[in-house]
């Protein structure tokens, strides 16, 4: 009975930290899940960091706490720098984006008259290992 109790306590410390290898695994299916869909433009002051959030706290599902995590946008290009609580190092997803040849979002105009479309985004998205 000890030793299940010893091994849930350090399955749940597990649970309380990330490895860096956990971090560098989710950064890699939030790199191939940007690319799966095209996207809006970030808006200037957030980029894409809340996308990229989103889709490593799904791709992270179960390896951390999901309150450790942080993206942070680097300078003014579309670099976000990707640390997690107890990894002890970051990844740097740089962006890439390119307009999407499938056209953008019909927006009808407010007088009902006049309409206009948003452009998307594909993304490509590069990880290295470090800060940005």
């Amino acid at each position: 009975m000890f030793l299940f109790g010893a091994c849930s306590v350090l399955d749940g410390v597990d649970k309380e930290s990330w490895s860096a290898g956990e971090v560098r695994e989710a950064a890699e299916k939030v790199s191939s899940a940007l690319g799966n869909e095209p996207q809006l433009p970030g808006s200037s002051a957030d980029g894409y960091t809340s996308l990229i959030e989103a889709e490593f706290m799904r791709a992270g599902e179960g390896r951390g706490p999901s309150y450790a995590v942080s993206v942070e946008r680097v300078g003014g290009a579309h670099d976000y720098e990707v640390s997690a609580g107890g990894a002890g190092s970051s990844v740097c997803l740089h962006v890439t984006e390119t307009e999407s040849a499938g056209g953008g979002v019909f927006v009808p105009g407010a007088n009902g008259g006049s309409s206009d479309s948003l452009a998307r985004y594909d993304l490509t998205t590069t990880v290295d290992d470090g800060p940005c």
